[in-house]
């Protein structure tokens, strides 16, 4: 180093000087940090729930889908979504059931044969 460069390297003081913060957007941190724990990811979920975005409305008669106001719009819209699947389920489950009452129908006709036609199912006597 040169003698002027050592010069001002002894004038220098090393104190160690803080600076403050500045304080811009605390609500907003504070609330995008409350919005993302888990009491307010709760909230959100329950929020959207009841109402969230989407007016619909199914009505039982028909099946159609209209558009009101309504309290519980999120629940409603999550219904719509899932709407055709669940008729589709439900028709399965209906031929299932029309199968097993068929199923029902055969074995009791044929057990009904077996205790009225005497003659032809009769084993409590030797022939």
């Amino acid at each position: 180093m040169g003698r002027h460069a050592e010069e001002l390297e002894a004038e220098r003081t090393y104190e160690l000087i803080k600076k403050e913060k500045e304080e811009n957007g605390t609500f907003i941190k504070s609330f995008l940090r409350f919005l993302f724990s888990q009491l307010g990811l709760v909230l959100v979920v329950v929020g959207v729930a009841v109402g969230g975005n989407g007016t619909i409305q199914i009505t039982k008669n028909t099946n159609k889908i209209g558009f009101f106001n309504s309290t519980f719009k999120g629940a409603l819209l999550y219904i719509s979504i899932e709407l055709p699947n669940e008729q589709i389920l439900y028709a399965q489950k209906q031929d299932q059931a029309r199968k097993i009452i068929g199923a029902e129908n055969y074995m009791a006709a044929a057990f009904w044969s077996y205790t009225h036609d005497l003659d032809t199912y009769n084993y409590s006597y030797t022939q």
